[in-house]
């Protein structure tokens, strides 16, 4: 019988040193690749380490025990991250756990399944089955991907990766990949090869091994994953994987595999509130009876909520075993399993982690209004994401597919679009915002031999580059209305030339699409660094060089390393907005078309973009908070359109994108910030901002805000500390919510505590 048992959770002190104990130095710059499915988001160029001496004393620290890795958050309530030993082998390497430790992403593709099936197996009791069949594609080069952990690997060495696969599709391919993770210093000073190597083989009916083999490219981190491509439409059985690195297996068969599965949806990214099963798999490989014990400890983010489950399991020689696992998940919150193996000594002999998230049904339902939320994101798993978003009224949707020069038109007579994506997308309710401009290189005088993926080159031709502009938009007609010109121009990375130079490209896109399209929202200059003076530097120069400039939407990115309340954004939008009206006489609305905050519990310090300091990471729970605040101090400040940055944090051929609101491991569970988000989107909806209350407390913020359909949203929370604090009576009346959408009471006589955690007020 499963014993339940609640136990309290532990304790969580965080220390906050404050700015300035540390010397800082600036990171380098990092290179990002910006494209067709995905953004490469590199260290942010505000980014600082600690001192050397701290940097010291932290390896130090590591090498003895684990420890916690500070974030500038003074009001955290949660773990802050912590360092872990990379992996350096890959689990269930023969698929007898399902598809357990390895990460599938259907990229640009809709209805692909990944199952384990009982019936087909090569060796042992099953295989993994990829069905592709009815899948669709919305893009030329979708496809389903099945992916290893990014694996820590000295100094690179020879390698064999094989896999034995069949098919009953003709001429059904799978593509073989090995990827090296990049580093902007490895690449800068050449001890780094930005390439991946693969190869590509078509399946028959009967099992086939296939291998790849050669010398892994170097790589300054020493990251590497392994991968297999998958294209439709065809269904694929594989088994049996093998990687050798210098002769020496890295996939691992234990005498006892073990594996803990969360419920399988493949179109939804939550668990439904209430019980659910998940399946416990373990296969005894051994030719004797084990009797082990089965112990797992849940604990919930933002309640203080923590069951414990054990389990006594008789496993029969040479046999696998299921068990069903029941969670009650009672709120809307991210629930963290810990679990383990015992063996009959006590002694663990497996142990892992999975996620559970739940969302609130407590919100009431999105309307139709004018769109305000939106989201930066790569096209990984579209079926559970979308449906996701659009239910809680995030209907902007950003990076989404490349409609850059470079992709659109790769050659002067070559026309390529992504109209599947861009229907569906429409067909769906959701606004793409058409990010417009990277020079392909026939288009740059005289052209590169070679260079960043990323095109970054002034056009040789202003009449090419406005040609590009003029058949974009006419291609896409009233689907799309909504543009955005160039990508973070005042980084080298991404426009190397002048910010007169980009004047005169934002001119010109202006031009051409207003004769196109005279109703569209164009936004201009989507800077990076949108606090430093450099910034207002490139503003000014930018409209210096073209006197009839006139910009409607100015799009910007206000990354910070700070609280939201500290970071200065109502103010600096203030002196945009007083530039602007100074050098033309105009106005122009605000978009924020990228934020986020690198935000994860557990990193890699080996991995590259994840140094073992980094003081400006966030436990999750505050990066949700902070991401809420952000949020609504950018309606305060008049902001017409907010992106979160981002949803994704898989990057195939890069390492973990830590913004991402989906964790990076195999099971890509949702993180709170995305709750978090949702839950501000569809209580807010198309909302105005009204007014600030101010109160005794200068560290309290009650903002107002008044959706379309006249109801009234209060916001409130503590910037900093926390304290005692009596609602006003509107708001001891009106339905409240935590920040992760959960409905909450009202103590009688409305005195509550104030944290940095939002708290929502809706009013009737």
């Amino acid at each position: 019988m499963m014993k339940l048992k609640i136990v309290a959770p532990a304790s969580n002190t965080t220390l906050s040193p404050s700015r300035g104990e540390f010397s800082k130095k600036r990171l380098r710059n990092s290179p990002l690749k910006e494209g067709q499915g995905g953004v490469a988001r590199g260290i942010r160029d505000e980014s600082k380490y600690q001192s050397t001496v701290a940097f010291f004393i932290a390896l130090l620290l590591c090498a003895t025990s684990v420890f916690s890795c500070t974030p500038q958050a003074e009001d955290s309530q949660s773990k802050v991250p912590r360092l872990r030993k990379p992996p350096m082998e890959v689990q269930n390497a023969g698929f007898e756990l399902g598809q357990a430790y390895w990460k599938s992403v259907a990229s640009a593709m809709l209805g692909a399944r990944v199952t384990s099936d009982s019936t087909v197996a090569h060796t042992g009791q099953r295989s993994l089955k990829i069905d592709l069949q009815n899948s669709k594609r919305l893009e030329d080069d979708a496809a389903l991907f099945l992916l290893t952990p990014w694996l820590a690997l000295e100094q690179g060495g020879s390698y064999s990766f094989s896999v034995y696969a069949r098919s009953e599709a003709p001429q059904a391919k799978i593509l073989m990949r090995v990827f090296s993770a990049t580093s902007p210093e490895g690449l800068s000073s050449g001890a780094q090869e930005l390439k991946a190597l693969g190869r590509e083989f078509t399946c028959t009916s009967t099992w086939q091994r296939y291998v790849l083999a050669g010398q892994l490219p170097v790589a300054e981190k020493s990251n590497y994953r392994f991968g297999l491509r998958f294209d439709a439409p065809a269904v694929y059985w594989i088994d049996e994987i093998e990687i050798l690195r210098n002769g020496r297996p890295l996939t691992v068969r234990p005498e006892i595999e073990a594996a803990l599965l969360p419920p399988a949806n493949a179109k939804s990214l939550f668990q439904p509130l209430g019980k659910v099963e998940t399946l416990l798999r373990v296969v005894n490989h051994s030719k004797q009876q084990r009797r082990v014990r089965f112990v797992a400890k849940m604990r919930a983010r933002l309640h203080d909520y923590a069951p414990m489950q054990e389990k006594a399991l008789v496993l029969a020689a040479e046999q696998s075993l299921i068990e069903r696992v029941p969670f009650e998940l009672p709120f809307g919150d991210v629930y963290d399993v810990s679990w383990e193996l015992h063996d009959e000594s006590g002694k663990p002999i497996h142990k892992d982690k999975i996620r559970l998230t739940a969302r609130s049904e407590d919100l009431p339902p999105a309307r139709d209004g004018r769109p305000v939320w939106g989201m930066h994101l790569n096209s990984n798993n579209l079926e559970a994401v979308l449906p996701a978003l659009r239910a809680a009224g995030v209907r902007h949707l950003r990076n989404i597919t490349s409609l850059h020069w470079e992709a659109v038109q790769p050659a002067p007579q070559k026309w390529q679009w992504p109209d599947e994506m861009i229907d569906h997308l429409y067909e769906q309710g959701f606004t793409v915002l058409g990010k417009l401009g990277f020079t392909p290189k026939w288009a740059v005088s005289p052209e590169k031999a070679k260079g960043w993926p990323i095109q970054n080159q002034m056009p040789a031709s202003p009449n090419a580059f406005r040609a590009y502009i003029r058949e974009v938009v006419s291609h896409y007609g009233d689907r799309m209305s909504c543009w955005e010109i160039w990508n973070e121009p005042n980084l080298t990375r991404y426009f190397a030339g002048t910010p007169a130079q980009y004047g005169e490209l934002l001119a010109n896109a202006i031009a051409e699409i207003k004769t196109v399209q005279p109703h569209a929202e164009v936004a201009g200059f989507s800077v990076a660094k949108f606090y430093k003076p450099e910034t207002m530097d490139f503003f000014q120069q930018a409209l210096a060089s073209q006197p009839d400039l006139r910009v409607a939407a100015l799009s910007f990115h206000p990354y910070f390393n700070n609280t939201p309340e500290n970071a200065g954004l109502v103010q600096r939008i203030g002196q945009v907005s007083e530039l602007f009206e100074t050098q033309r006489g105009n106005n122009p609305s605000f978009w924020i078309t990228e934020y986020g905050h690198q935000n994860t519990e557990v990193m890699n310090p080996t991995l590259a973009y994840q140094p073992a300091l980094r003081p400006h990471l966030l436990d999750e729970l505050t990066a949700a908070s902070y991401l809420v605040r952000t949020a609504c101090l950018a309606q305060l400040a008049g902001v017409k359109y907010f992106f979160c940055y981002a949803m994704d944090s898989e990057r195939i051929n890069r390492s973990s994108d830590l913004f991402g609101l989906l964790e990076e491991s195999w099971q890509g569970a949702p993180k709170p910030a995305l709750l978090a988000y949702l839950a501000l989107a569809q209580l807010l909806e198309d909302a105005s901002y009204e007014e600030q209350e101010h109160t005794s407390n200068p560290e309290v913020y009650l903002l107002h805000f008044r959706r379309s359909d006249q109801r009234r949203v209060s916001v409130l929370w503590q910037a900093a500390g926390s304290s005692s604090f009596t609602l006003p009576a509107a708001l001891q009346q009106a339905e409240a919510f935590d920040v992760l959408g959960n409905r909450i009471d009202t103590p009688r006589g409305g005195n509550v505590t104030l944290t940095g955690q939002p708290r929502f007020f809706l009013q009737r």
